[in-house]
């Protein structure tokens, strides 16, 4: 009955109607093969699909347990090199980080292990002009020689071991990095740098730490700036992550400011953290260093500020050394004593490199 009915409609109809039906229908039929082989080049085939599900159940595994933040409140300048590590998977800026694993750096909590008498290490340091220091175990945190460490004091240009931090774990290693006038006027020892110059941001690293350069410090702090960066608030986060409670960052040289103060208990959790960092032991490892600057072409030879590298004490593995009129004579040493890597604090001192040495004495023969 429907099909006579539907044949009547077909014999009643005239030839353009039939046209147009046919059109249509064809068109119907084009787009849903359409979307088919859409929908099929858009799904992943079989082994595609196994693939990707080995690859993510891999990653699951290989993903590491997220690291609790210590939450503890936040309570200079001084007048080897390694070639960077690439990481591949680094974005943006980061995609030629000094070393491989900055894309989150999450800092260990640094505990130090005080089981020293206080009396007797007061006793054996009684000469020492040094108003603070310590001397730790890299390895554990042990104590093992200390002297008002928790007291905060200006550490001059020792802050120079939290900038190289900030930067290696910020910014790509060929960023360039130009020398303004007011870098070149920062007050204090200068790394006799022209204005205008470029640096890769390695060799401005290794003019800063190495001559102790408060014009390095400065440009560095003015390119963070450009880059929408606080470079400050980036040390004193880092502190923090470090459990440095009782240390304060005002500047990246380490001019003597109100608030701009550590303690020796504290930059030995600095020590530790920058013991671990090869590309900054290789470089205040070194008695001098030669670089150019990258547009002008400029040789800039500079001596190292750590007289024990220049007296070639074998104990000595490098170090960061600081001097301002408040802090007076201040040097974080990593040592190597008896197969042991030392991190040796000195602030407030009269002759800080003799007192490193005695503190290698007092060491070798404990």
């Amino acid at each position: 009955m429907i099909m006579k009915k539907l044949q009547r409609i077909i014999d009643n109809a005239d030839s353009q109607t039939l046209n147009s039906a046919r059109f249509i229908c064809v068109l119907a039929l084009v787009l849903i093969f359409g979307v088919v082989l859409y929908r099929h080049a858009k799904s992943p085939r079989l082994d595609e699909r196994l693939a990707i599900a080995k690859t993510q159940t891999a990653m699951a595994v290989m993903q590491p347990q997220s690291q609790p933040q210590n939450n503890h409140e936040e309570a200079g300048g001084d007048i080897g090199i390694e070639t960077p590590i690439i990481n591949s998977n680094q974005n943006n800026n980061k995609e030629n980080s000094f070393y491989a694993n900055t894309a989150n750096p999450v800092a260990p909590l640094m505990v130090l292990k005080d089981d020293v008498n206080d009396a007797a290490s007061s006793e054996s340091l009684s000469d020492f002009s040094a108003r603070v220091l310590i001397a730790v175990d890299a390895a554990d945190g042990s104590i093992l020689l200390k002297k008002e460490m928790d007291k905060k004091l200006p550490i001059a240009s020792v802050t120079k071991l939290m900038t190289a931090i900030a930067v290696l774990e910020n910014l790509n290693s060929e960023e360039k990095i130009k020398i303004s006038q007011t870098a070149i006027d920062t007050e204090g020892w200068v790394g006799k740098l022209i204005v205008g110059e470029e640096f890769l941001a390695i060799d401005l690293l290794r003019i800063m730490l190495v001559a102790s350069s408060n014009d390095a410090a400065a440009a560095f702090a003015e390119h963070f700036e450009k880059k929408n960066l606080n470079l400050i608030d980036i040390m004193n986060e880092k502190a923090k992550m470090l459990g440095m409670v009782n240390t304060s960052f005002n500047n990246p040289s380490g001019l003597d400011a109100q608030n701009h103060y550590s303690t020796a208990a504290d930059l030995a959790r600095l020590g530790i953290y920058v013991a671990n960092n090869q590309t900054i032991i290789k470089i205040i490892s070194q008695k001098s260093v030669s670089i150019f600057s990258d547009n002008t072409n400029i040789l800039h030879n500079a001596l190292s500020t750590n007289q024990l590298l220049h007296q070639n004490v074998t104990e000595v593995i490098g170090g960061k050394t600081g001097y301002t009129k408040e802090a007076r004579g201040c040097i974080l040493s990593i040592l190597n004593i008896n197969g042991r890597k030392i991190i040796s604090i000195v602030l407030g001192s009269e002759d800080r490199f003799e007192e490193t040495k005695q503190i290698i004495k007092i060491l070798k023969n404990g």
